[in-house]
């Protein structure tokens, strides 16, 4: 675009889904901060890209009033940015008007997919940037073509593998033996392969394909359905000690990936009273459910290869194709999506899956139970990795666990795993309390504060049988009470404190904490804040009865 185009659309365009104009004459935000605040590069981006795609114009006002910008300054910074959030590449073009005007290209979403900000989905209605309702996400799901795995093609038996259908057959007869299932030991292949949904008038679908196709048949037909290994023994190594390229049928190619990764296992005894246990490295069910999931939850109409990648610290599986609509890494273990919905219903047929759909909550409840925290997922619009440690970062969390279970008689739920596991590593924003009464009732978690600004912690018995009280002191803190007699002894001594300084008195509190605090204190009739000319950036705190 050349400037006269751009003063054209500045003259004649009115600010609607293609065009917004903001005057953003100092700074704008890229991503949202620490608050994730919609009104950013991110947010718009991804509410303009919803709607289609479209411009942002920054340095011009709503009254089209050319007053330029200085935001956006490192231009390819910002750029690699919204890459990174959003899998897509933004324009940016800069005009001087003589001012300095920048402009954003944002495109479009592709066809049933949904651009999110900080895992919502936004879009724009008038001046604001709202969530989308749950009708419009299932209308824009309503445009994805059938389920891939479930398609057709215009081959039949010819481009399977024999070996491989014998695999699977044996596959289901293992399966119902332990269950109700009827054997299908008598049946043909057509026969077989026609009741599992794989095969229709002699033609298979993409899942047969998948799971029983020849390696000559995966190569001409989905030459991206390929799983490619790497092994490090540092996870700082540039490059790879050991490579595996896996594009055969995934009867066999599942279990050859295991026994690689299994070949670097390792085991780490953990010391419980008079006994020890031995926890491996990469558990065998967590690591075979994240295969899995990799393989059913993939795009497959994507370019791009399945990677896993070992060292000797963790091992990291990356697919294509992002969290479907609703999916977070927050609820991943207690939600279910389908993006191959007959594959994953052919997994479960011939056993390699306990139950569709319900993997995650194995791989939360392992890894955390054998003391390798929360299994970290990560997600772009178009890529899911999921990090498993292979070390034991908390020894002491795994005897407390069964501690709880045997000695307060709780069962334990992979919702309150995850909850315990985040209230010890001090990330328990957002917890509410009916989540955690149990546990307070039970002796096992303690709170601290009231209302917005509690925080919960694990209790003190925790730390002092582990032989860790000094560290329970300093992650509990000052109490309320003690925060309080601090701000009214710096008034004593100073006459006025601002909130800042009360964020300094105690750095381990929020902004919204410490203004709780003084809030407590002024109901109690503590202090007052004095504000000039009705600003209150410029306003201070006073003990009552000063001036």
């Amino acid at each position: 675009m050349d400037e006269n185009k751009l003063r054209e659309i500045i003259r004649c365009a009115r600010e609607n889904e293609n065009v917004e104009f903001k005057s953003a004459s100092d700074s704008f935000s890229v991503l949202g901060g620490e608050r994730e605040n919609k009104k950013s590069l991110y947010g718009y981006c991804t509410a303009i890209g919803n709607e289609g795609g479209g411009r942002i114009v920054f340095g011009v006002t709503d009254e089209r009033e050319i007053v330029g910008t200085k935001a956006f300054q490192n231009i390819e910074e910002i750029r690699s940015q919204i890459y990174e959030k959003m899998g897509v590449k933004i324009g940016i073009q800069e005009f001087l008007l003589p001012q300095r005007v920048v402009v954003i290209d944002v495109p479009g979403r592709q066809i049933g997919k949904i651009f999110t900000f900080h895992n919502r989905y936004l879009t724009r209605v008038g001046e604001e940037l709202v969530e989308m309702k749950q009708d419009e996400i299932a209308k824009i799901l309503a445009e994805t073509q059938e389920d891939f795995s479930a398609k057709y093609l215009d081959f039949g038996l010819e481009v399977l593998d024999p070996q491989a259908i014998k695999k699977m057959r044996e596959l289901y007869e293992k399966k119902a033996l332990s269950t109700t299932n009827a054997s299908k030991a008598s049946l043909t292949d057509v026969q077989f392969l026609s009741d599992l949904g794989l095969l229709k008038n002699n033609k298979i679908n993409n899942s047969a394909l998948l799971l029983l196709g020849t390696t000559e048949s995966l190569r001409d037909l989905l030459p991206d359905a390929e799983i490619i290994f790497e092994y490090r023994v540092n996870q700082n190594d540039t490059h790879y000690s050991d490579r595996l390229n896996l594009r055969q049928s995934l009867v066999f190619s599942l279990d050859i990936l295991w026994d690689k990764i299994n070949s670097r296992n390792f085991v780490s005894q953990l010391r419980e009273r008079l006994m020890r246990r031995d926890i491996q490295a990469f558990n065998e069910d967590v690591v075979r459910e994240a295969m899995n999931n990799a393989v059913v939850h993939r795009d497959y109409q994507a370019h791009k290869s399945i990677f896993v990648r070992q060292d000797n610290t963790k091992i990291v599986f990356e697919n294509p194709g992002g969290f479907m609509p609703g999916i977070t890494p927050e609820n991943i273990y207690n939600q279910t999506a389908y993006r191959n919905r007959r594959l994953a219903e052919s997994f479960e047929k011939i056993g390699l899956v306990e139950r569709s759909g319900q993997g995650a909550n194995l791989i939360f409840e392992k890894n955390i139970r054998e003391g390798k925290g929360i299994p970290k997922y990560e997600t772009t619009q178009y890529d899911v990795s999921l990090s498993l440690s292979a070390l034991i970062k908390d020894e002491e969390i795994i005897t407390y666990l069964d501690e709880i279970i045997q000695s307060k008689q709780l069962a334990l739920t992979v919702d309150d795993l995850v909850i315990l596991e985040k209230i010890k590593d001090r990330t328990s924003k957002g917890i509410m309390k009916r989540d955690v009464q149990k546990f307070i009732d039970a002796g096992v978690v303690v709170s601290d504060g009231v209302g917005r600004g509690v925080k919960y912690f694990l209790s003190k018995q925790y730390y002092k049988d582990h032989d860790r009280l000094g560290e329970y002191t300093k992650i509990k803190g000052l109490s309320r009470a003690g925060i309080k007699e601090l701000i009214l002894e710096h008034l004593n001594a100073n006459k006025k404190v601002t909130a800042k300084e009360c964020q300094q008195i105690s750095p381990n509190l929020s902004p919204k904490d410490v203004d709780n605090i003084l809030q407590e204190l002024r109901r109690d009739e503590k202090i007052k804040f004095i504000t000039f000319s009705g600003n209150k950036k410029n306003g201070h705190w006073i003990l009552i009865g000063e001036n």
